[in-house]
């Protein structure tokens, strides 16, 4: 009798683990996400400006943040909706004819909301995703110009649909939270003759 009530309660308390684990991977419904990192900036700068040639040949990047409210049809399938606010690098501007010579500085700030569809593949407490969906962008560039000891300005803003891409996987921490890693692709950011932006991120995840 003691065996038998000791392997029927190991059989329950397995089975009471395989079944958290399969409602961790079939979870569905409403959750919340916020996330923090870095986005990678290819910058290649060529121009001129009241008589000023300037140039950048090289890349930057800046601190990252998003969040997002997102459903989970099923296992399989979710939508999401959020904001991403991918920083407000600078780079200095150099003199073609002379790289080592500073002749001002250019600064960025792109930002917007998305909207996304998800792929899910569960398994177990993770489940990793593929993301598609669009950035509609808010594209700032701003330029600060030397010309001998006078300095000028110019602020350019830009806005427009781009195509976002992420992958990454969120990794179960409790019933309600995981932690997440992912990596966002966003191709053309507000126009269609400016950079693609790489932008890595850790997050947390809240399912309620």
């Amino acid at each position: 009798m003691t065996k038998t009530s000791l392997w029927c309660g190991s059989t329950l308390g397995a089975l009471m683990i395989g079944m958290m684990g399969s409602a961790r991977a079939d979870d569905h419904g409403f959750y919340a996400d916020i996330g923090a990192g870095t986005t990678l900036y290819p910058v290649d700068v060529n121009g001129q400006l009241n008589g000023v040639r300037f140039t950048h040949d090289g890349h930057t990047s800046d601190f990252t943040y998003a969040f997002a409210v997102g459903y989970r049809f099923n296992r399989y399938v979710g939508v999401e909706a959020g904001f991403v606010d991918l920083g407000n690098p600078f780079v200095d501007l150099q003199d073609p004819a002379d790289p080592k010579q500073k002749v001002g500085r250019e600064r960025f700030s792109a930002q917007g909301k998305t909207l996304s569809v998800l792929a899910h593949l569960p398994t177990g407490d993770w489940d990793t995703f593929v993301r598609v969906g669009v950035l509609q962008a808010q594209l700032g560039t701003r330029h600060y110009i030397r010309n001998g000891t006078f300095g000028f300005d110019y602020f350019a803003t830009n806005e427009g649909p781009s195509l976002l891409v992420g992958v990454g996987t969120r990794y179960a921490i409790a019933e309600q939270w995981a932690i997440s890693f992912s990596v966002d692709y966003y191709n053309n950011v507000a126009r269609e003759d400016w950079a693609d932006l790489v932008s890595p991120r850790v997050g947390f995840s809240y399912r309620f």
